[in-house]
């Protein structure tokens, strides 16, 4: 696996002993966090979410197999 992360960005190569590989792709700052993956079969997802404050945040995320979803989170 390689790794590298600078400031607000971060990228990432992992490749298996069986040529499988996962790329990963990332954006954080201010309260907003993007990702975007992809991997040896072709999928790729991008998913991403917004701190709206007092532990709720909206999230949302995307993949080429035709799933979506947009959503709220709550911590306490």
């Amino acid at each position: 696996k390689l790794a590298y992360s600078a400031d607000a960005i971060s990228a990432s190569v992992k490749v298996g002993d069986d040529d499988s590989y996962d790329l990963s792709v990332g954006y954080t700052a201010n309260g907003l966090s993007v990702t975007a993956e992809a991997d040896e079969d072709d999928l790729m997802t991008v998913y991403g979410s917004y701190d709206l404050g007092g532990g709720l945040s909206v999230e949302a995320g995307a993949d080429t197999d035709d799933n979506a979803y947009v959503g709220a989170a709550m911590k306490f």
